[in-house]
This record gives structure tokens, sequence and C-alpha cells, in this order.
């Protein structure tokens, strides 16, 4: 492999071993890394020649199946980074957690600093603790955990690494790390993870990339192609192995290919999958891939193993659902009876109207408190339920302007609720999950429904469509466990319709007679 890249270099000849270095990641580490007490290679891994050849580059995401030497990856480069003469600033590695941080610290990088020639003299790194490493040349490395918000602010860095970015508990930490580089003209950004669901963290990245895949070539019939878990496998015939989609031939899943970029865009990215893993064969991801009993088993396998985003089996409403749920002879505004609002509060306002019968009555979106109050007067809204955060003062402003009717509701794990100290409004806890699902299962069932405009309302159709439901199967159905996620797109209607849902069963929970 070091010989391929000698090869792929010859057209900047003359190149000294020291330009080499400099120029090219690839080169550097399989010259000065030792990994597990062995000179770092590439040899099993030829699709990393690329991705070690343009670290250099400003901006690369990769959305990756779980055990392709990518984390090494990240710790390569960045050393490399910081070796480099000819590139100025600091580093910052972040894991999802502390935890993962003092292990990989510890068992990972430690070892590589005292084991590794580039580190053998004079700039031998300057280890000070779990989570900087100073070197001799001034330049530092940062490791954090995602969940350090306060720590995450206060060190400048131009050469990030962001591992795992969907496991991170705050999606927001990418954007807040990403301002720690604007005080230098170099900027260098590599996001590396497992996907979870489409659009979402490292989904929604690498579909706003130049989206390569990488490709090899059938020694039989010679066509190219990128192995795909439904086209390049058959699960009923295990031994056949990696066979070519086009003339079924078998094929070596991994020989040197690559990559093909299907995009044009300031931001590389890549995909991979673990057949072209050389830790991982054909037949383990068959056995994993029937050893698969439910939506959260499945869910798993094309995340880690396909490295492929993936939405549950019933785990979003659908228009098929909504359009079950659509009263096509009543319009909107049309109700009878006692009225219930919902508000959810971020950037704007976004409130629902439901009558006592679960028929949604009306919507919008508002730019401030007024408009809210307004509209809810306007229709007589008897009670309402209103986001707690972030704006807690606009959402108590909205409640004091309509005493006794309003609630602000924080999402816990438990229900119980309390009496403001003015008793103009009640403080609510509720269960997110449980009252999303709740409100989830009454669309599909009916008892939630809308007037016909919402055929042609394409906003709040979308908004009603972005939470995944997600299920973990345990043995003991006692355990299972339901959590919703949003898949990257606002939902902020939908959630102010189960606010609504929440005001009215309030009042259904203590056997009121409604008119």
């Amino acid at each position: 492999m070091i010989q391929t890249m000698k090869t792929q270099t010859k057209n900047l000849q003359p190149l000294t071993t020291r330009h080499l270095e400099v120029l090219n990641p690839g080169w550097w580490s399989t010259e000065n890394i030792t990994l597990f007490n062995q000179p770092f290679t590439l040899d099993k891994y030829p699709f990393m020649v690329e991705l070690y050849n343009m670290a250099h580059h400003p901006d690369i995401v990769v959305k990756k199946a779980a055990q392709l030497a990518f984390t090494t990856y990240g710790i390569n480069t960045t050393l490399w980074f910081i070796k480099n003469p000819l590139l100025i600033g600091n580093a910052i590695y972040i894991f999802p957690t502390e935890g993962q941080v003092y292990d990989f610290t510890n068992a990972r990088l430690n070892p590589i600093i005292e084991d590794s020639p580039a580190f053998s003299n004079s700039d031998q790194a300057k280890v000070d603790n779990m989570g900087l490493k100073r070197f001799g040349n001034g330049k530092v490395i940062y490791f954090r955990g995602a969940k350090s918000d306060t720590k995450l602010v206060e060190m400048p860095a131009n050469w990030q690494v962001l591992d795992e970015v969907d496991k991170y508990d705050n999606p927001d930490i990418v954007s807040l790390v990403k301002e720690r580089a604007s005080g230098f003209s170099q900027k260098y950004f590599k996001y590396l993870s497992n996907p979870t669901f489409p659009d979402i963290g490292i989904d929604a990245l690498y579909n706003d990339s130049t989206m390569a895949e990488y490709y090899l070539k059938c020694d039989a019939c010679g066509k190219e192609q990128s192995l795909h878990w439904d086209k390049n496998i058959d699960i009923n015939d295990p031994e056949r192995g990696v066979f070519c989609k086009y003339c079924g031939a078998p094929m070596d899943r991994l020989a040197r290919g690559r990559w093909i970029h299907h995009k044009k865009s300031k931001r590389l990215g890549y995909t991979l999958n673990q057949l072209y893993s050389p830790t991982v064969t054909p037949q383990e991801m068959i056995e994993a891939f029937k050893r698969c009993r439910g939506e959260y088993d499945m869910q798993v396998f094309y995340n880690m193993k396909l490295g492929l985003a993936y939405t549950p089996k019933g785990g979003k409403l659908t228009d098929d659902d909504l359009n079950k749920a659509t009263q096509k002879d009543r319009e909107r505004g049309e109700y009878s009876g006692t009225l219930f609002g919902g508000v959810d509060v971020g950037s704007f306002l976004d409130w629902v109207i439901i009558d006592k019968d679960g028929k949604v009555i009306d919507w919008g979106r508002a730019k401030d408190p007024a408009e809210v109050i307004r509209k809810f007067k306007e229709y007589g809204v008897f009670s309402f339920v209103i986001d707690a955060l972030p704006e807690t003062r606009m959402s108590i402003e909205i409640c004091t302007a309509l005493p006794a009717r309003g609630s602000i509701c924080y999402f816990t794990e438990k229900d119980n609720e309390q009496e403001s100290d003015d008793g103009e409004y009640n403080i609510l806890n509720r269960n997110r999950s449980l009252w999303i699902d709740r409100a989830f299962h009454s669309i599909r069932i009916a008892e939630i429904t809308f007037p016909r405009e919402i055929i042609q309302d394409t906003h709040f159709r979308e908004h009603m469509k972005n939470l995944i439901r997600v299920v973990k199967e345990a043995k003991d159905d006692k355990d299972k466990t339901i959590t919703f996620v949003r898949n990257g797109k606002p939902d902020h209607l939908m959630l102010a319709l189960v606010y609504a849902f929440i005001a009215k069963e309030r009042f259904t929970d203590v056997g009121v007679d409604w008119v």
C-alpha cells in the first residue's frame, strides 16, 4: 500500500520523504504511527487511501457502518495535523460522552503517542491529562464529550473531528463547536458517525455532500458497482458471499476500487457498509440479519452493519393515516361545543385548536404572544396547554392574558400538576413519549380528525409526519421502551396538537360534561 501511495504521487516528482509527510497524511501515518505494537498500514483498507489523501480538505463527512477503522482515521489525521509545520492552530476531538474520552485516551491514544516514531524525540507529546494533549511544537489536541457544553465553548480549535455525531444528546453541539474555529483562516471539519434516521445528523450531512460510493470492478464482466445488501448478497445462500449484481460472478469485496462522487459540493461525503470490512464476513452479516426479532433490531442492523439510516415500520404517521382521519365534508373553522388549544414555543408560536370530540378546528403560526391571545379569544378557547420551554416568560405572558385557562407544560417522566402561585395558570408535568404516542394512536383510529383543508396544506401535513416512533424491544414487554425523535425536519404543529390533546384529556379524565 505504501508503494501505491508512491505511485499516486509520482506526478509531483521530484518529492522527498519530507514533502510526502507534509502533503500526504496517508504516507505520514504509514511511516510514523505504531498501532497495537505494529506499524500502521492501509493494506487491508484500500477504501481508506482517498480519505487519507484528502484529509486536508476543509469539510469531510463519513456515513459509515461499524468496525471500519474510521476512529483510527480520525486520530491519525489529527496527529498529522499536529505535526504538520505548514498548518497552524489546535485540534479538538469530540465523542458523545466523557466516559468515551477516558476510554479512548487511555486505551488507544496514549499507546500511539508512546510507541510511534513521530513522537520519540524532542517533539514528544507532553501528555497533560485525559482531555488535553500538548505537544512540543506548541499545538494542542482537546478531547471532550459532547455533553460538556460549557467546556466546548472555552477552546479555539480549527481542526475538528466530531465522532459518532448521531449519538450526541444535543444536536446543536455541531454548530456550537464549529463556531470555535471562527478565529482561524484555515478550518478543517470531519464528521464521522453511524447513521440513525433519515435526514438526521450524519445522514443529513451526507445528503448535503458529494455523496461518494466505493466502486469495485467485477473480474468476470468488467462492470463497476458499489456493494449493496439487497443486490450483492443472497441471504438464503450465505456461502455464495458477495457476487456481481450484473452477471452473478463472485467478487473480491476487499479488492482495490475507487470512490465515485455523485454530486458537486464543497463538502466531501463518503459512505461505506460492512460488505467492505476485512474483519466482518458476509456470512456473519447474514446471521446478524436473521437474528433480528423486531424493528429495533432491524434499526441496529441497518445503522451499524449497512451504514444506512432507517425508519422503523409504523414509526411515522403517513399520508394514508392523515387521509383516513380527514373529514372531507367538514371545513376548517367548523366546530361544535368546547374548544381546547395547544401552543409549541420556538422561533415562532405554532398553535392548534381542537374541539371536545377531537376534531382539529384551526391551526397557524404566530410571531408574538399577542397573535395567539387574539386567536384564542376569537374562538373562545376554554383551556389550553403551552410549551414551558425554551421561552418560559413568553408562555407565562400568554397564560396571564387568559387567566385560569392556560397550563404551562414540562415534558418529564411522570404526570403531575400544580397551581401557580397566583392561581392564574397550572404547571403540568407530562410524559412526552406517552402523550405523543396517545396522539399518534388517536389519529390512526380517527379519534382525532382533520378538516378537508389539510389535503392541500403540505406544511401542516409535513409537521404531522416528522416525528419517528422508536420501540426498543425487550424479552419482557414490561421492559419495552418507546421514544419519539425528529427526522430532522419541523414538527411544531404536531407538538401543538399534542398539547391541545393534553388540554382536552385533562378535563375528559375528571368527567366534565361538555356542551
